[in-house]
């Protein structure tokens, strides 16, 4: 039986958490029953005066606390491979966030003509070389090894008005980022992010207006759609792009842990890891990109959508390696602290997920400031006031008039 109950620190409580144990006998605090569902950031604070550690019970939680519950889970239960060291096969080594900024800034300058053609000779039929495809891959996935939060906050701040340009890119980096946390080595961290830049290169056959189609599609309008996987896999053959993790994600990246995909309704394990992570990746930017039908969601609540899908389309165990990867509050959130400011999440803390370096946009009356300032929640240590300023919640894209692409970040 999975156990039902998960320790974390008291200073981790969010709304929504059931408490039903604390490091201590309940006899002697201001709770009259043992167990409490914390309303307000007052009983937080409350029970954080009493007792360091707490036990939470995940069936009695409620709302977004179960997704901040997953983001602090204490270990994976999903099995990663050996990580590889601080210097790759690629001989890439680790870089500092505002040193790989530049070079971040000059690739995704370069990035843009070079992925529009070789995706438009795919879609019309034509060959493309392994090295036109490698002038995009190796130098994303070389940006991603150095300092991931780097190339996502300078993603963050880019226009997305070509959707087929920029989901293509955006699940390249995002394979390669997940790849890279799961250890996987530098030839198959190279393998996903040219499958998942692939995934719609079958959206060619797709007419536009069933792409772009608002609200539900008949069955031919589906079947249409569909065929974009079949159609995409035929294409990478044609061009000699025959590695089977690329293929195993173009062919399996619409199909669910639940059966309920397509187009063959596999289930569970009989779909390949490679096409598990396609799904996660293509799902979380599409919903996280602005379509003709729907607004994006913010990035944090993107991932909560692809958490309460776990056990469910998706697979659970790698939704929250997932998780793990991006972060509670992804690289690129509009956040909004209790202080009533607004900042733009730059970069993760490891060790303080909820607790990341924000790019200050907004004063308290979320009047822009002259001067962005970039401030590290977790400095508590030189900034002691920080320890009494957390993030209250993620925000859609555009909130208070907000668009980090028309900021000069």
């Amino acid at each position: 039986m999975e156990l039902l109950e998960q320790e974390i620190d008291s200073a981790d409580l969010h709304v929504g958490m059931y408490v039903c144990r604390l490091d201590r006998d309940w006899n002697g605090t201001p709770f009259p029953l043992q167990g409490v569902l914390i309303r307000t950031r007052e009983d937080i604070d409350e029970i954080g005066r009493y007792a360091r550690r707490v036990w939470v019970d995940l069936e009695k939680s409620t709302g977004p606390a179960v997704f901040h519950l997953h983001a602090l889970a204490p270990k994976a239960r999903v099995k990663t491979k050996t990580k590889i060291g601080a210097e790759s096969e690629l001989g890439t080594q680790a870089t500092l966030f505002d040193d790989e900024i530049l070079i971040s800034a000059r690739l995704l300058d370069q990035l843009s003509e070079r992925t529009t053609d070789f995706l438009g000779k795919l879609r019309r039929g034509e060959l493309v070389s392994q090295a036109e495809i490698d002038e995009v891959v190796e130098p994303v996935v070389r940006s991603l090894i150095r300092n991931p939060d780097a190339y996502f906050w300078l993603e963050s701040l880019r226009s997305r008005h070509h959707y087929t340009y920029t989901h293509a890119v955006n699940c390249c980096a995002l394979a390669a980022a997940f790849g890279r946390h799961l250890g996987f080595d530098d030839k198959e961290v190279k393998a996903l992010a040219t499958g998942a830049l692939l995934l719609d290169i079958g959206m060619g056959a797709v007419p536009p207006d069933m792409i772009n189609h608002e609200g539900p599609l008949d069955d031919v309008g589906r079947a249409f759609v569909e065929r974009h996987v079949s159609e995409g896999v035929e294409r990478l053959r044609q061009s000699g792009l025959d590695d089977p993790a690329i293929i195993d994600m173009v062919l399996n990246h619409h199909e669910h842990f639940d059966g309920s995909g397509y187009p063959e309704q596999k289930m569970d394990g009989s779909i390949p890891l490679p096409g598990r992570i396609a799904g996660l990746v293509d799902a979380y930017d599409a919903m996280t990109s602005e379509r003709p039908y729907r607004p994006a969601l913010s990035r944090a609540e993107a991932l909560q959508q692809l958490v309460k899908q776990r056990n469910g389309q998706r697979d659970a165990d790698l939704v929250e390696q997932f998780v793990r990867c991006l972060g509670v509050y992804p690289v690129g959130t509009l956040v909004e602290l209790n202080t009533g400011e607004v900042g733009l999440v730059m970069s993760q803390n490891p060790s303080q997920r909820l607790r990341p370096r924000v790019m200050m946009l907004t004063n308290p009356t979320k009047q822009l400031r002259a001067h962005f300032i970039p401030v590290n929640l977790m400095d508590t240590e030189a900034q002691p006031a920080l320890a009494k300023v957390h993030i209250a919640r993620s925000l859609p894209p555009g909130s208070y008039g907000l668009d980090p692409a028309a900021l000069d970040l």
